[in-house]
């Protein structure tokens, strides 16, 4: 999100009743936290459950990869030290805050 900023001689630079910018902010404010709260609510959704997804990046020097899950639920996989781009399937253990965590389930499937 971010503030509308008038461009001269476009139509929303004349238009009438602009909101004001503290009013804005608040705005944005509450959209943000709304937003960062659905966003917890969906991905709680999955705790305890396994979904597949495709690692991304190997975190190194801290034993895990991320993996993109296929609702797009980017999770931190301890122990988990694969290269990107291999489907696997993982267990969702922990969410908290933006991060979340999980645990491979099975062998890797469908290596390129």
């Amino acid at each position: 999100m971010f503030p509308f900023s008038a461009r001269e001689g476009t139509d929303a630079a004349a238009l009438p009743d602009r909101v004001a910018s503290r009013v804005a902010e608040e705005r944005r404010r509450i959209l943000r936290a709304l937003s960062r709260e659905k966003n917890l609510q969906f991905r709680r959704r999955f705790e305890g459950r396994v979904l597949p997804g495709l690692t991304l990046a190997a975190e190194e020097g801290m034993g895990e990869s991320v993996v993109l899950t296929e609702n797009y639920i980017h999770a931190r996989v301890r122990g988990l030290r694969m290269p990107p781009n291999r489907l696997v399937h993982i267990r969702i253990d922990e969410v908290e805050g933006d991060a979340m965590w999980g645990t491979p389930v099975g062998p890797p499937c469908c290596q390129p």
